[in-house]
C-alpha cells in the first residue's frame, strides 16, 4: 500500500512540478553569497519530501468541467459518470494490491482507463468533442487516480430539491 502511495505521490509531484514550471517560468534567483547555506537548505529539502496532499478536486468537479466544455446532455453526463463510478472499485483494488509491482499496477490501471475512455469517445461521436474530452481527462488523470486509490471515486449523493 505504501508503495502504491509512493507511485501516486511521484505521479502527482511530477505533474504538479511540470505544471508549475510551465505556468511560472521565471529567471532563477542570483546565487547566494554563502554557498554552504544553499547546500544545507537543498539537503534539508531533499531529506524531507512533502506529504502527499489529499485531492481537493472531486468527481463532481470533473463532471462539471466535462459538462460545460463538451456541452453534455443530462443522459450523456450520467452515462460518463457511471463509467467512472463503475471503474472506481476496480482501480482501488489494483492500486492497493501489494502483490502487484508498480509496472503491473500502471499497466492494469492504464488498460482500465483506456477501455473506459474508448467507450466515452465512442459516445462523443464528434471528433472535436473527443479531442476536448482527451484534453480534460489528461488534466484530471492523476487526481482521478488518487481519488480511486482512496476509495473516493464515487458520485456525490443527490441533492434534495430546495423549495
Amino acid at each position: 500500500m505504501t508503495f502504491s502511495r509512493r507511485l501516486l505521490t511521484c505521479l502527482a509531484l511530477s505533474t504538479a512540478t511540470t505544471m508549475t514550471f510551465a505556468s511560472t517560468h521565471k529567471k532563477p534567483a542570483p546565487p547566494s553569497t554563502t554557498p554552504t547555506a544553499n547546500v544545507a537548505s537543498t539537503n534539508a529539502l531533499a531529506a524531507t519530501p512533502p506529504a502527499p496532499a489529499a485531492p481537493t478536486v472531486t468527481l463532481d468537479d470533473y463532471m462539471k468541467d466535462l459538462k460545460s466544455e463538451l456541452n453534455l446532455s443530462a443522459s450523456e453526463q450520467q452515462e460518463i459518470q457511471s463509467y467512472y463510478v463503475a471503474d472506481g472499485a476496480q482501480m482501488q483494488t489494483i492500486l492497493n494490491d501489494d502483490t502487484l509491482s508498480s509496472l503491473q499496477k500502471y499497466q492494469q490501471v492504464s488498460d482500465l482507463r483506456d477501455a473506459r475512455n474508448a467507450k466515452i469517445k465512442a459516445m462523443l461521436n464528434d471528433l472535436d468533442r473527443q479531442q476536448t474530452f482527451a484534453n480534460i481527462e489528461s488534466k484530471y488523470r492523476v487526481t482521478l487516480t488518487l481519488l480511486a486509490a482512496n476509495g473516493q471515486l464515487v458520485a456525490a449523493a443527490p441533492q434534495p430539491n430546495a423549495k
